[in-house]
């Protein structure tokens, strides 16, 4: 047996002693992960509802002089601005932390396969080594860790399409209907109270 046969024998080794733990390890951390990434994003969905039905608009109003309208709504349009702008910050934050959390769903098929192929390796070797008599420990190896890889992977990806994948759209499509909304109503607002300004037209010197 060559070195490099010789390393990969003991790597195949090592993957039969660890793999499978590893495997189960890796989904409590994404279990954990999961939890987390779904009580962030609940909160994350409850603020932006709250910001898309509170943007401030501003009637105007003629006993309501046109300065202290336009006042009014600059300070509305800040504070909503300002909102806007933390819950971006805070959804920038949390989705990377939620796109790691999909990420690991697609390591778990991965691991499966690396398994796989180390447990067939170990049974070949047996089998030459053995003179040709078959052996099932290589074999099991390789079937538990393709199956814990594939449940794992199938659980995690349910999860996230049932739970935090509608959450996170739904997050994105607030953030992107308050941003394009929240120019439109402030324009319509200013305009409302600059025709507030316009000088009374007369006729003929009487109002």
């Amino acid at each position: 047996m060559g070195i490099g046969a010789g390393i990969l024998l003991g790597l195949c080794k090592v993957l039969d002693l660890l793999l499978n733990g590893g495997i189960v390890c890796l989904a409590i951390f994404e279990a954990v992960w999961f939890v987390r990434a779904m009580r962030r994003l609940k909160g994350l969905s409850a603020r932006t509802e709250s910001l898309v039905q509170t943007v401030t608009v501003v009637s105007p109003s003629r006993k309501t002089g046109a300065l202290a309208l336009v006042d009014t709504i600059s300070t509305a349009r800040l504070k909503d601005w300002e909102a806007f702008v933390c819950l971006k910050e805070d959804y920038g934050h949390e989705v990377k932390i939620y796109d790691m959390f999909v990420a690991v769903i697609q390591v778990f098929p991965l691991l499966g396969i690396l398994g796989t192929v180390a447990g067939l390796y170990l049974s070949l070797n047996d089998v030459v080594e053995a003179g040709m008599r078959f052996s099932y420990d290589g074999i099991g190896f390789a079937l538990s860790s393709t199956i814990l890889g594939i449940v794992f992977s199938v659980i995690f990806k349910m999860l996230d399409a049932v739970f935090t994948a509608p959450l996170a759209d739904t997050i994105e499509i607030r953030l992107d209907l308050f941003e394009k909304d929240y120019e439109v109503r402030s324009a319509a607002a200013v305009s409302a109270a600059g025709v507030l300004e316009e000088p009374v037209v007369t006729v003929g010197g009487n109002p």
